[in-house]
């Protein structure tokens, strides 16, 4: 007898697909309501998309919300969303990104919405003798 003969297998397998997406949807909205909203990443100068796409992704599994990209030269700003996507296909739907083409209107933005600055760096500070 095939699948489609028995009446009885299609309803349950569907049942359980509607039963799945329902304890999906349970743990998405627990784990939506522990993320951070008030915490903002900002990407200065960044090479390429997958830079950003690789940002996305980190910032995502930490809970972090929001990505300011800064891009002066406006190829990032520029790039299309699509190319994105196959880098950081889950991460690009939960994080909200917003571009700057200058530091100065991206910190000008920040101050306006009351946000502090904390500033991290990749250089190593010389040390002083």
């Amino acid at each position: 007898m095939s699948v489609e003969e028995n009446t009885n297998i299609l309803p349950f397998t569907e049942e359980i697909e509607i039963v799945e997406r329902s304890r999906i949807r349970k743990r998405a909205d627990k784990a939506s309501s522990l993320r951070c909203k008030t915490l903002i990443c900002v990407l200065e100068n960044p090479q390429n998309v997958e830079n950003i796409a690789s940002v996305m992704r980190n910032i995502d599994a930490l809970g972090i919300t929001k990505l300011y990209v800064i891009s002066p030269d406006h190829k990032i700003i520029n790039c299309n969303k699509r190319k994105m996507r196959p880098v950081s296909a889950s991460a690009e739907k939960w994080i909200y990104t917003k571009f700057f083409i200058s530091t100065e209107k991206c910190i000008e933005y920040l101050k306006k919405n009351n946000f502090d600055s904390l500033v991290t760096s990749p250089h190593i500070k010389a040390v002083e003798k």
